[in-house]
């Protein structure tokens, strides 16, 4: 069955929105008949000329720049367990972090991922939070869902630092940094925190 273009990771030209190249994993079909797709997340690149992208199915590629097709990704890392990724991924060199959702019974997290050479090497895990992380510093910010609070992890391993309240968050919780402060879109507002 030839490739549809659907459940992939696609390049189009800046100026005429035409495409250029994709890559897709092997199982699309199933993962557009089973709704399991890509669609939870985006792409971003990392390490300087690749990207990483997750999605549904709990499963993380490696892509290479020039995408390269169906099933021609570097490296994949993961299953069904691994993380099932719904929101933004942050990137700082070669790491990254995925949020993780409790979808189809799988646990909240966020999941560091290393990239070395051309592969991928998990490098710690949180377990009970949800939320997109955001990276500033040698600290990772995540507005966790369940909780109301934002939480601060250290980048190296993930441990969280300090926990603050703020408030009610939305089903898809992320926070932003500007200079000392870090500011959590909730169902009330806006909770700026300043930070040290």
């Amino acid at each position: 069955l030839k490739w549809d273009h659907s459940d992939g990771v696609i390049q189009l030209n800046a100026k005429t929105m035409h495409y250029v190249r994709g890559w897709a994993p092997k199982n699309w079909e199933e993962g557009d008949a089973d709704d399991l797709s890509l669609s939870s997340t985006s792409p971003v690149r990392i390490a300087a000329n690749k990207y990483i992208v997750g999605g549904k199915r709990g499963e993380v590629w490696l892509l290479k720049k020039s995408l390269g097709g169906v099933n021609r990704q570097l490296d994949t890392l993961g299953g069904d367990n691994f993380c099932q990724t719904f929101g933004g991924i942050a990137v700082k060199g070669t790491l990254a972090l995925l949020p993780c959702k409790n979808w189809m019974g799988h646990p909240h997290g966020v999941v560091a991922v290393r990239v070395k050479g051309n592969h991928l090497h998990e490098a710690w895990r949180t377990s009970g939070l949800y939320g997109s992380p955001i990276i500033a510093g040698n600290r990772a910010f995540v507005a966790d869902l369940d909780s109301g609070d934002l939480k601060v992890l250290s980048l190296k391993t993930g441990h969280v630092l300090a926990s603050i309240q703020v408030g009610s968050l939305p089903t898809f919780p992320s926070e932003v940094v500007d200079g000392n402060h870090v500011f959590v879109g909730t169902l009330d507002g806006i909770t700026a925190i300043r930070g040290s």
